[in-house]
């Protein structure tokens, strides 16, 4: 998914008529390149963390709940712009190019801008206008939600208008978001010698791939996890070299309760299990703490966790398996090493 920035210069395109024209015209020119399998625009492109707000009013007789609308994030959009975008249509119907200024005005709402319109949402019955725009627009349609702020922000109340249709002369700027069924970045000049065609003066910006959007989105996110990540491992190899340590210390310190004991007809083996229950004893103790301190801490990593509950089961069953293993492993060495204690050295030695 390739998109790229157009901003119309004002000295050259005062009207909306004028906006839409040039928009159309290079929408044309643009899906009959090879390779490209829709195109579309829209004012504020998902990721990026713009959502133009307006009041919303609709008409009194209409409300199906109390009070009024809440302020809704704008959108106008071309033709094709849910079906590039791959937006589920939920009900009712998508804006298309038959949504002209001669036609009547129409609207589509998201999901959460739906609820508070009622269950006949997209039967066309319903009309809103924006407080800026006394035209009242029919809602025809309703979308799912999108992450159109980030990936870690909810979906605001929505509307999405024909950019045929607006008004707003001073809105001179959209976004192309083109399909393309080969690299996006091979169609880049092609796209460009074709908007070129319609105004060879019309400059582009921030050309970049939908992919790199939503890796600027999750950067941060990503770093953090990183750094958490690094720090956990550390911990980890810590908690390994600890417990061997501490193991391997104790078995030194009872080399001779040990030879004792297999002098007085104690197996290798239940001195084998013996160092390792010693070793799982001081290793459950540590899982314990380290998850009520987890429990306790999930607060401060709530804000690099994405789609995760803070208090994720199945993460924390995983982490004690894992903690688990590590300190069988971290006693396996000296348990060994306890279970092959010479009695004869060991009682000489004491």
């Amino acid at each position: 998914m390739l998109t790229m920035e157009i901003n119309l210069p004002r000295a050259r395109y005062r009207t909306s008529a004028q906006h839409s024209a040039f928009l159309q015209h290079v929408l044309e020119r643009v899906r009959q390149i090879p390779g490209v399998e829709s195109a579309s625009a829209v004012s504020d492109l998902p990721l990026r963390g713009n959502s133009m707000t307006f009041k919303v009013l609709q008409q009194v007789a209409q409300r199906t709940t109390a009070g009024p609308l809440p302020d809704a994030g704008v959108r106008w959009v071309a033709d094709d712009y849910f079906t590039t975008m791959r937006i589920p249509l939920l009900s009712g119907r998508l804006l298309d190019k038959h949504d002209t200024p001669d036609t009547p005005l129409t609207a589509i709402v998201n999901r959460t801008m739906a609820k508070y319109l009622g269950p006949h949402a997209a039967d066309g019955t319903i009309k809103v206008h924006l407080e800026e725009d006394p035209r009242w627009f029919s809602i025809v349609g309703v979308v799912d939600d999108i992450k159109q702020i980030g990936l870690d922000t909810g979906e605001v109340p929505a509307i999405y208008f024909p950019h045929a249709q607006k008004s707003e002369d001073w809105l001179t700027w959209m976004t192309l978001v083109v399909r393309t069924s080969v690299k996006p970045e091979d169609e880049v000049n092609a796209i460009r010698a074709q908007i070129w065609q319609v105004d060879k003066d019309q400059p582009l910006s921030n050309v970049a791939t939908l992919d790199q959007y939503l890796s600027e989105s999750v950067a941060i996110p990503r770093l953090s996890s990183e750094v958490v990540g690094g720090f956990s491992l550390a911990a980890l190899t810590i908690c390994l070299v600890g417990l061997y340590s501490v193991v391997a210390y104790s078995v030194s310190q009872r080399k001779h309760e040990i030879g004792l004991r297999i002098a007085l007809g104690a197996s290798h083996a239940s001195v084998f299990r013996m160092v390792l229950a010693d070793g799982a004893g001081m290793a459950i103790g540590g899982i314990v703490f380290g998850l009520l301190g987890a429990l306790m801490a999930t607060r401060l990593i709530k804000s690099l966790l994405f789609r995760v509950d803070p208090i994720d089961i199945a993460t924390f069953i995983t982490v004690t398996v894992l903690l688990a293993v590590v300190a069988f492993l971290a006693s396996l060495s000296p348990a060994r090493n306890a279970s092959r204690v010479d009695p004869m050295v060991a009682l000489r030695y004491e």
